[in-house]
């Protein structure tokens, strides 16, 4: 069975862009096949069709969702969740089918929880991922190169 989790790939099998199952989003993977490359002690160089460039270019599974919301956004966000999760659970239990009712039982979060601790548990978990995504976004932005301004044409 694969760990790869796929996010573009190619029919011709030259490219194939994905991030492993477990390695938890901090990484992407690119696999070329039939593909000039240059290797050394000091790194790879690997050339890229601009066809295939493009492809990949578009994806990502970067996500800056939560990056720009506030501590009141956030809670609210955690409300909403928690509503959600706690409707979801208080319709499971209603379900006569054990298996469907097991699923969406999956789904529900700590729902099973008193709702106070519920809410503190989603706060966190979105409160770290919050912190991923600005951590991820200023790793991004250290690498992205600096706007440079235009210099005249001189002909």
């Amino acid at each position: 069975m694969s760990t790869k989790n796929s996010l573009a790939y190619s029919k011709d099998n030259s490219f194939h862009l994905y991030t492993e199952c477990f390695g938890y989003g901090k990484s992407v993977w690119l696999e070329l096949n039939k593909c000039a490359f240059e290797a050394s002690d000091r790194g790879i160089k690997v050339e890229i069709p601009i066809a295939v460039w493009e492809s990949i270019r578009q994806q990502t599974p970067a996500r800056f969702d939560l990056a720009d919301l506030t501590n009141t956004q956030l809670k609210e966000k955690a409300e909403n969740r928690v509503a959600e999760q706690r409707a979801k659970y208080l319709e499971a239990s209603k379900i006569a089918d054990l298996k469907r009712a097991v699923w969406l039982r999956l789904s529900c979060g700590d729902a099973d929880l008193p709702e106070e601790e519920h809410l503190a548990n989603v706060l966190k978990e979105l409160r770290t991922k919050r912190a991923s995504q600005r951590k991820l976004r200023r790793e991004i932005e250290k690498l992205s190169p600096k706007p440079t301004p235009k210099q005249p044409y001189i002909g």
